[in-house]
């Protein structure tokens, strides 16, 4: 019985532990730079992940959205599905990339079909709105459907 008890403290520590790890990595605080060395040793072997991660540190916590544009371009050509969606927002709104509708909507169509979510639900926007696609609520509805199946 004690063996079971001290199994499920473990496992309520370590899932505690991941959390404040993955929040820490989100947020400013005086560990981001310590993550951040760990994910720039990853990256080094192109891990996917780990070049997303970098992505979102450039862009939310140093605020160099040119380097976050690299980082995510190179986490989309190793397989990346997420930063499709992150390297979208880019081109959309020129962070750290020249504005470009047409390839961020490309990338956002990718994404979506990908099954990212978020992806899903802005394509579902466009098509509702009619913004650089023809309006189709039907096809905006069918998207929307999808981002909360998926999410």
């Amino acid at each position: 019985m004690m063996y079971k008890l001290a199994v499920k403290r473990y496992l309520q520590f370590f899932v505690a532990f991941v959390i404040i790890v993955s929040v820490c990595i989100w947020i400013r605080d005086p560990y981001m730079l310590f993550h951040k060395k760990w994910f720039e040793k990853a990256a080094a072997g192109k891990h996917a992940y780990a070049l997303f991660a970098l992505g979102r540190i450039s862009a939310t916590a140093d605020k160099d959205y040119k380097k976050a544009a690299g980082f995510f371009q190179q986490a989309v050509d190793n397989g990346n599905k997420d930063a499709l969606y992150e390297l979208a927002n880019c081109y959309f709104h020129g962070f750290g990339v020249k504005p470009d509708k047409a390839k961020g909507l490309e990338l956002l169509r990718k994404a979506a079909e990908q099954g990212v979510p978020d992806a899903q639900f802005i394509l579902g926007e466009f098509y509702f709105k009619g913004d650089g696609v023809k309006q189709d609520k039907a096809k905006a509805v069918e998207y929307f459907y999808k981002a909360v199946e998926g999410g």
